[in-house]
């Protein structure tokens, strides 16, 4: 339908039927980004980033808006938290804008506008709805106001019925503008955010574009804005950015003194581009600063341990960082990505031990304190800081305090390649490894999988000279003979009739680590001048399917190591052992009973004797 209208000649003003399923009547069909669709509409509830979007291909050159309704809410409608976050304020009389931080926008290219708050508009009992089911009461004292002039109860949607039933009177509209500038380029249309936070919650429905065109009357106060917020303030970005910023605001001012619709045209086009462009630079001089700050730390914790030579190299980056940063002798992007490359050797070259030419197989020297975060933790608080974010979107810290309060990081049915480079190390051999599981949908379903010799869907990686997998752990690989009494926990009965205990929550999955459970490992090496990059990731997902880690290692065996690369094998050799627990005693045992020596292919029963005179018992299945 959409080049039926092309052909037959497409109104400036008219609706371009050029999406699919636009009101979600189809579920999802058309939209990627998977949404949950019920009661025709779409809903995003608590899942970190996201974008849910469609391409529209063969609209004719123009402007167009993208008509919605949508809102978004932070936390609950809990009559506290998630209403402190939208606060209407007054200055003379005069009312402001509200303070809130949005998490969710509608789109269309380049250019975004912010969702509505669920608090912006109100549905009001017995004026709207003789029934609270569904809906959560206000917040707030009710006032008599003109739209509300007897008192009424104020509510706000808390399903998707309640929602659908506010955009069935009209509410939370929202509108964004977007500009197809060349002939075959293609549209962008959709509603994106960030939603990682316990109940963040965005919902939205009946998108609808229309074309614009060139029309003087829409493009001219579109310009006119678009010159007056093209202010970059106290934005610290690119001096290219700074730039093209000047010249854009020239360019705009003269496009509207021509009242040529053409020439605004091009140059709202270059202003929604630039937009796009500044985000970017900002974003990447704020990276830059916390790379500068980091560096600033390091140069001080490191000050007694550091070599000489390392301490040198890091003041004259910390000094050329400086200026960089500065208005004098600002940066360009790609200075400052090369910079931030520059503060990373930097403060590696600071954290490395001394004497590790004296490191060999028989005396490893531990270099975990390389690694950024290697138990999700800074401060105290969760954090990912040092791990590259954008191919990982969707981890999770847990749902609730006490979850959190593991310091651990989660993925749940998600796929994701989670990962940190590191740089300036010497070159050897190295052992990386991280205490982790998944599961595979269930218990009962993941046992099997174990059993038929097949493994998860998560894989650990190195890649420094080669790249070396090893497959993560199964939850049923490794479990324990008694529970451990933190958090969550769950059991399973072996084909040999052993029921085991195994983790069931990021409580439980911290203290089985902590025994030294789900250890996995492998062996790399790096060459001179090679970048060291570790991390996890899966490409697919099943329904239940679920990965928890924590506590990355790194382990410096020397420049004349005669290990090889590969994954270690779980129980192989007293290393292995050692690996477990830092326990008093350990004692291997078959199946049936009797005593060994040392770890043996199939199931194997170990026995741990804790300093404190508690005795652990665990299975170790070994290929």
């Amino acid at each position: 339908m959409a080049q039926k209208a092309v052909a037959n000649g497409l109104q400036e003003g008219s609706v371009y039927d050029g999406l699919v399923n636009p009101n979600f009547s189809n579920g999802a069909n058309g939209w990627s980004g998977s949404p949950t669709v019920n009661q025709s509409c779409g809903e995003k509830y608590g899942t970190g980033a996201f974008d849910v979007y469609q391409e529209v291909e063969g609209a004719p050159v123009g402007c167009y808006e993208i008509e919605m309704q949508g809102f978004y809410r932070k936390w609950r409608n809990d009559g506290g938290d998630s209403y402190s976050f939208y606060q209407w304020y007054t200055e003379d009389g005069v009312e402001k804008t509200p303070h809130y931080d949005p998490l969710a926008y509608v789109y269309l290219n380049d250019n975004k506008t912010p969702l509505k708050s669920i608090y912006e508009e109100q549905v009001i009992l017995h004026q709207h709805t003789e029934s609270t089911d569904g809906w959560d009461q206000s917040p707030i004292p009710v006032n008599v106001t003109e739209d509300n002039p007897t008192g009424d109860i104020v509510l706000y949607a808390n399903t998707m019925t309640t929602a659908a039933f506010a955009f069935g009177l009209d509410m939370y509209k929202v509108s964004a503008y977007g500009l197809v500038v060349n002939k075959g380029d293609k549209m962008r249309v959709g509603i994106k955010g960030d939603l990682l936070g316990d109940a963040h919650w965005a919902i939205f429905d009946n998108f609808k574009l229309i074309y614009q065109g060139k029309k003087v009357e829409i493009i001219q106060p579109l310009l006119t804005k678009a010159v007056a917020d093209l202010d970059l303030g106290n934005k610290v970005v690119g001096k290219e950015i700074v730039s093209a910023v000047a010249d854009a605001k020239t360019n705009g001012q003269t496009a509207l003194t021509s009242g040529d619709g053409s020439q605004m045209f091009d140059a709202l086009a270059t202003i929604f581009a630039l937009n796009t462009s500044i985000e970017a630079s900002e974003a990447l001089f704020d990276s830059l600063n916390t790379k500068f700050t980091d560096l600033e730390v390091a140069l001080t914790t490191y000050a007694e341990t550091a070599t000489d030579a390392a301490i040198l190299q890091a003041s004259e980056v910390y000094s050329a960082i400086m200026a960089g940063l500065g208005a004098d002798a600002r940066y360009t992007n790609e200075e400052a990505r090369a910079a931030m490359e520059s503060a990373d050797a930097a403060i590696g070259a600071l954290k490395m031990p001394k004497g590790l030419d004296e490191a060999t197989d028989a005396k490893p020297i531990d270099m975990t304190d390389l690694l950024a975060t290697p138990g999700f933790e800074k401060d105290g608080a969760n954090s990912i800081d040092g791990w590259n974010v954008s191919e990982a979107s969707g981890y999770n810290f847990g749902n609730n305090d006490t979850q959190k309060g593991a310091l651990a990081l989660e993925y749940y049915e998600k796929t994701y390649d989670l990962y940190q480079d590191l740089a300036g190390l010497p070159a050897g051999t190295y052992k990386v490894g991280v205490n982790a599981f998944y599961r595979y949908t269930n218990a009962n379903t993941d046992y099997a999988r174990f059993a038929a010799g097949e493994n998860g869907l998560a894989t650990m990686y190195a890649t420094g000279i080669n790249t070396i997998e090893n497959p993560i752990r199964l939850i049923t690989t490794d479990g324990s003979g008694e529970a451990l009494g933190e958090g969550s926990e769950n059991t399973f009965t072996d084909n040999d009739a052993v029921v085991w205990n195994i983790p069931n929550d990021m409580v439980s999955a911290k203290a089985y680590f902590n025994e030294g459970h789900y250890l996995n490992e492998l062996i790399v090496k790096v060459g001179e001048d090679t970048k060291l990059r570790i991390g996890i990731k899966q490409t697919e997902s099943v329904s239940g399917g679920w990965m928890i880690m924590d506590n990355w290692t790194l382990v410096y065996y020397g420049a004349n190591s005669t290990k090889e690369e590969g994954p270690i094998a779980i129980g192989t050799g007293i290393e292995a052992v050692e690996a477990l627990t830092t326990a008093k005693a350990v004692e291997v045992f078959s199946i049936n009973g009797q005593r060994m020596n040392g770890f043996m292919p199939g199931l194997n029963i170990v026995r741990t004797y804790n300093a404190d005179g508690s005795v652990k018992v665990r299975k170790v299945y070994v290929k």
